[in-house]
This record gives structure tokens, sequence and C-alpha cells, in this order.
């Protein structure tokens, strides 16, 4: 086994064991939106209209109503339990679709 190969196996047993432990916490829906929405929307926790786009993203992820989010709190505390699941699955997703630089050779 080449040096790169046993890299590259060791990196994929890591990323994997990092995924588990990951899905093994829930991220709520605040949480997920504290990291995704400024990234994707560009628009920071503080300035007007982050929730809407918070209620957008929430939506995108879990196939609920703009509606029946806006009913979830303030802070999104009385979102079903299964959206916390939802929330760290989409946030794995959103961290493996961004980060393809780590197989990408340079030469």
């Amino acid at each position: 086994m080449t040096l790169s190969v046993y890299c590259l196996a060791k990196q994929r047993r890591i990323r994997h064991s990092s995924i588990d432990a990951f899905m093994s916490q829930a991220v709520t829906p605040k949480e997920y939106c504290e990291l995704w929405v400024p990234k994707f929307h560009d628009i920071s926790p503080d300035e007007r209209g982050y929730r809407q786009f918070c209620i957008k993203e929430l939506a995108r992820i879990t196939g609920y109503s703009k509606g029946s989010i806006q009913n979830w709190g303030v802070n999104f505390e009385k979102a079903p339990d299964a959206v916390s699941r939802m929330c760290a699955m989409a946030s794995i997703l959103n961290r493996t679709s961004t980060d393809w630089s780590d197989f990408i050779d340079e030469q």
C-alpha cells in the first residue's frame, strides 16, 4: 500500500468516525441556522431578514411549510424532535459538499 493510499484510507476512517459522533448529537434548528444561513445567504444573525432566511432554509431541508416553521417559536424551540436529526443530517451533507477541497490533489 502506498503512502498516499494509506493516508486516504486513514482520512476516510477519521471522517466516518466523526460523522458517527456528529450524528449522535442533535443539531437544533437555531444551531443549524447559525452555522449555515450566513454561509448560504450572506446574512448575519443580527441583520434584518435573517429569521426569514432561517425559515426558508429549514423549509428546504425538512419539507415543512414556512407557515409551520413560523409557529416553532422565536428560536425554533417548539420544533418537532425529528427536526434536530434532520438538521444534523443536513449539516453533514452541507459540510461534505462544501469541503471537496480535501479530495482534490493540487498539482
